[in-house]
């Protein structure tokens, strides 16, 4: 079992790359959109690893642009738990 720990950048701008519609980690789900990178991180690492786990900001359960990836992730079975930590740690 491949397991996976990650603490990506947070908010990082990118651009989606060309064709990015066919790469595997876009595949089944929507392509992130280019004001953040966050779930082009968790895609990634979703499409690599059997476990994941992943530390992001809060924005990333609230941001409008990215539900659709969220509702799918849901929806796919690739997410066991969230857990938010307090503000200010």
């Amino acid at each position: 079992m491949k397991a996976l720990i990650s603490n990506p950048p947070f908010n990082l701008k990118w651009e989606s790359p060309p064709f990015a519609q066919i790469q595997p980690r876009f595949a089944e789900f929507d392509v992130p959109p280019d004001s953040n990178a966050n779930f082009a991180f968790v895609l990634s690492g979703v499409q690599k690893a059997d476990k994941c786990v992943f530390i992001l900001p809060q924005s990333v359960l609230q941001s409008k642009e990215e539900k659709e990836i969220r509702k799918q992730l849901i929806e796919s079975d690739k997410i066991e738990a969230i857990i938010v930590l307090p503000r200010n740690m």
